[in-house]
């Protein structure tokens, strides 16, 4: 129990969601509430952290088009 507060603490220091401790078969792991957490939980920082849900959409939509951007020079460059 003394480790489960200390990666809450450290989550909650880098607006992390924290998954629940159980364990995790080939197929569960690929279930939504399982990847959506590792996918909000792999965005940047500022994105985590925005104040309202409309400057969390700019930003994630920012993001993600940059995202598609960079790739697509990246694959047309080879």
């Amino acid at each position: 129990m003394g480790n489960e507060l200390v990666n809450n603490q450290k989550s909650s220091s880098k607006n992390l969601l924290v998954k629940p401790c159980f364990n995790l078969n080939s197929y569960s792991k690929r279930a939504f509430s399982v990847t959506a957490l590792d996918l909000c939980n792999s965005l940047p920082q500022d994105i985590r952290s925005s104040c309202t849900v409309d400057i969390f959409k700019r930003k994630l939509l920012t993001y993600l088009i940059y995202l598609i951007y960079f790739d697509t020079i990246a694959l047309s460059s080879k």
